[in-house]
């Protein structure tokens, strides 16, 4: 398995100018192996160095846990 980190970056591009993202997007940045692919919104590692938009982030959780894949909850 492999972090998806091309939806993490989606999700932070959504969820810090959601004015121009297209949420259409998400799908094509997608790791193309989605069953192998774990979705997640935070770790150890990104959370401090780039982390998404803490107001918006049961939005980001939200669609991670409905992709296709393992979703990866960070508590």
């Amino acid at each position: 398995s492999l972090f998806d980190f091309g939806l993490f970056y989606g999700l932070w591009d959504m969820t810090n100018d959601a004015a121009k993202f297209d949420i259409r997007d998400l799908l094509k940045r997608r790791f193309p192996d989605r069953a192998r692919s774990v979705s997640f919104v935070s770790n150890h590692d990104v959370d401090r160095f780039q982390p998404i938009n803490r107001q918006k982030r049961a939005l980001a959780y939200a669609i991670t846990c409905t992709m296709t894949g393992m979703p990866s909850v960070f508590h």
